[in-house]
């Protein structure tokens, strides 16, 4: 009875190493969306924030344990992304940051930065499209 979800999740893991792994620039890649405090970005690609001077890049997601929606869960789950931020004078940072678990946010360079959706939504089977995958982060002066 276990070995089916655990068969799921190893594949599901081998799945995000091996398209984490994209050797094409993704800085050249054009902006996704931003208006300016809020940015929604495709994964692996990167958003140039011109009120913040910087560039972020939704790098990867690295855990998606949301309840998918025809299941009946007891934990609404979280959602673990990955991302890569440049700033103006060409710092270069990390973030890790979570939907409902801690960090839920970050601060860097006196701009806080927290998730507040990622799509499509967890399926419980079937086939789930990663390359579609979209955040959105909010990014609040501080």
């Amino acid at each position: 009875m276990w070995r089916k979800p655990l068969l799921t999740g190893i594949l599901l893991s081998l799945f995000f190493i091996y398209y984490s792994c994209d050797s094409k620039d993704q800085l050249t890649d054009s902006i996704i969306n931003s208006n300016q405090d809020t940015m929604t970005i495709v994964i692996h690609q990167t958003c140039n924030n011109t009120k913040y001077n910087i560039q972020f890049r939704f790098d990867s997601l690295l855990n998606d344990s949301r309840c998918p929606p025809e299941a009946l869960c007891f934990w609404a789950g979280n959602v673990q992304v990955k991302f890569e931020l440049t700033t103006g004078n060409k710092a270069h940072y990390f973030l890790l940051l979570n939907s409902t678990l801690l960090p839920k946010d970050s601060t860097i360079a006196g701009i806080n930065y927290k998730i507040i959706d990622l799509t499509p939504l967890s399926i419980m089977e079937g086939k789930y499209d990663y390359k579609s995958t979209k955040v959105t982060v909010v990014a609040t002066s501080r």
